[in-house]
């Protein structure tokens, strides 16, 4: 009954619409806090929560509500997938860079070794004693590590190079013929990239049988035939028809 008379009373003072009668403010409020009022209000916001989530987990497969919510997720997904495509690009791009920064690096260690390699050569050349240079002053450069290397490339050089090396070998007396016998092999192999279709080392080892058509016997040898027990300068062949054209000096 109490119940039936508030409704009656909040009826009469507010209409169906929401809008406000002529009620004061103060009454208003006074109803707002009263217990059954609050109760009825709170009663009708739980049936509208009720029928809206009702209506969000029951729907049909035409609801515009699930198309709407569809598309979006679709919309996301094509974003997402243009995203990771993008990424993935970044990504290759990024090792490629890494991988090519890492290419440059092994190829400036080579360099530097070569450069390495170039410049003890031409400071043991420097380092001759002046009477081993003067014999070699028409053969390689002194003047500076270029000129020193790019006389090196030169065919009638490299095999005049050969040929006194092997001289000071036969006459035994030069104590820098190790150091001589370092810098034509490191000069060679600088010809052969430079010209490989012309000459190539004679491949010989130790151990090898000694052949006077290939080798030519020290003179320090112990004997006149047997096995190479040691190789005191590599030959020179054709690189193409493997030619001899400078024997091995070995000794046996």
């Amino acid at each position: 009954m109490n119940e039936e008379k508030s409704n009656q009373t909040l009826d009469k003072q507010i209409n169906i619409s929401g809008g406000i009668n002529s009620i004061d403010k103060k009454r208003l409020l006074e109803l707002l806090e009263d217990e059954e009022v609050k109760e009825k209000i709170n009663s009708g916001i739980m049936d509208k929560l009720k029928a809206m989530l009702a209506k969000w987990f029951n729907v049909d497969s035409d609801s515009s509500f699930l198309k709407d919510e569809i598309k979006n997720l679709k919309d996301e997904l094509a974003h997402a997938k243009v995203e990771r495509e993008q990424l993935e690009k970044e990504k290759k791009k990024l090792t490629d860079n890494i991988n090519l920064y890492a290419e440059q690096v092994e190829q400036s260690k080579k360099e530097l070794e070569n450069l390495k390699k170039d410049v003890k050569a031409y400071d043991d050349f420097k380092n001759l004693s002046a009477p081993t240079k003067k014999s070699l002053e028409n053969i390689l450069k002194e003047d500076s590590l270029a000129s020193f290397i790019a006389s090196g490339v030169q065919s009638r050089n490299i095999e005049n190079l050969w040929d006194y090396i092997n001289n000071e070998l036969r006459e035994g007396q030069n104590p820098e013929i190790k150091g001589l016998t370092e810098i034509f092999y490191f000069l060679f192999a600088n010809f052969a990239k430079a010209n490989g279709d012309i000459y190539e080392l004679q491949s010989v080892s130790l151990g090898d049988e000694f052949d006077p058509q290939l080798h030519l016997r020290h003179n320090s040898s112990q004997s006149i035939s047997g096995k190479i027990n040691e190789i005191a300068l590599k030959g020179m062949v054709n690189a193409k028809t493997k030619e001899i054209k400078r024997k091995s000096v070995v000794k046996i």
